[in-house]
Order: C-alpha cells, then sequence, then structure tokens
C-alpha cells in the first residue's frame, strides 16, 4: 500500500510542479484514496475505521497541538498579528498534500514565526518548536495538553483532546 501511495504521488508531482493550491492538494489526496479504495478496499475500510469523526471541530478558528509536526501553519488571518512575504518558499508535503507556503506571520506571544497560507486546512502549533519557549506538560488522566505561560505573566494554554484524537485550543 504504502508503496502505490508513493507512486501515486510521485505521479502528481511529476505533472505539479507550479504552487499548488490548497483546493488542488485536497483534491490530489482525494483522488489518491479513491485508487486507494478501489485497489485495497480491505485496507482501506481500516484506515477509515481508524479515524473519527472532526464534527463539531471547526479546523480553520481552533489550533492544534501536533507532536508530528515540525514547523507550524496556520490559515486563519485572524489568529495573527502580521503577515510578510517570506525570504524564501517552502514546499510542504503533508498527508493533505503539497502546498508552496510563500508567507510568514507572527503570533502574539510566540516567538517564532509561522508559516500562513489561506488555503491550509488549519492552524498547527509544532510541539517541538512551543516546547523551545514554554514548558509543556501532558495530563493522561484528563487528556490535555498544558502549555505553561504563567511564568511570563500569561495564562496557560490548554490543548484539549478531541474525539477524534487532535488535540485542540479554541481561542
Amino acid at each position: 500500500m504504502q508503496k502505490t501511495l508513493t507512486q501515486i504521488n510521485e505521479k502528481i508531482d511529476e505533472g505539479n510542479e507550479s504552487d499548488i493550491s490548497g483546493e488542488e492538494s485536497h483534491f490530489q489526496f482525494a483522488l489518491a484514496q479513491i485508487i486507494l479504495d478501489s485497489a485495497y478496499p480491505r485496507v482501506a475500510d481500516v484506515l477509515k475505521q481508524s479515524h473519527k469523526s472532526l464534527q463539531g471541530l471547526n479546523m480553520k478558528e481552533v489550533i492544534l497541538l501536533d507532536s508530528q509536526s515540525t514547523i507550524c501553519v496556520f490559515c486563519n488571518k485572524k489568529l495573527l498579528a502580521t503577515i510578510n512575504t517570506a525570504k524564501s518558499p517552502l514546499r510542504l508535503r503533508s498527508n493533505g498534500g503539497t502546498m508552496l507556503l510563500k508567507k510568514t506571520a507572527t503570533t502574539e506571544n510566540y516567538d517564532q514565526e509561522v508559516w500562513y497560507s489561506p488555503n491550509a486546512i488549519t492552524n498547527i502549533l509544532s510541539l517541538k518548536n512551543v516546547k523551545k519557549q514554554y514548558r509543556v506538560t501532558y495530563d493522561s488522566d484528563d487528556s490535555y495538553f498544558v502549555v505553561h505561560r504563567e511564568d511570563c505573566g500569561l495564562p496557560n494554554i490548554i490543548f484539549r483532546e478531541h474525539e477524534s484524537g487532535l488535540h485542540y485550543y479554541d481561542p
């Protein structure tokens, strides 16, 4: 299955070296999913069963704390202080597709720049980067992360676990 998905992604990349909008990248991911469904229906069924619904979670309005991300990406302008053109673009590849990021931004009370694209599907803070500035703890009994900011005179931020398994903060 992995080999087939890799081949599909390579074919998509070969024919698509220009900017890829979020809509196009999600279409490509959906196309790959259709191919997976037809070629490997049992595997596709297992994958679908392992993902719970994101119902009740407005992905454009919340911020996710992601332990697997190595960069921070935002799609919601309202959550940003400034937006600037990047010195050089970044090609982001994820399970949602490929996207060329050309803008960086700043957010309040966060020292690092984040990437910005209105085509991103959500706002993501990388746990790897957040812990460079703030202490982060996890409460496994109640299933939430705490970004400790009290030493800076700021309230802590709690990222609660959604039924899908994503940890989110709704500002």
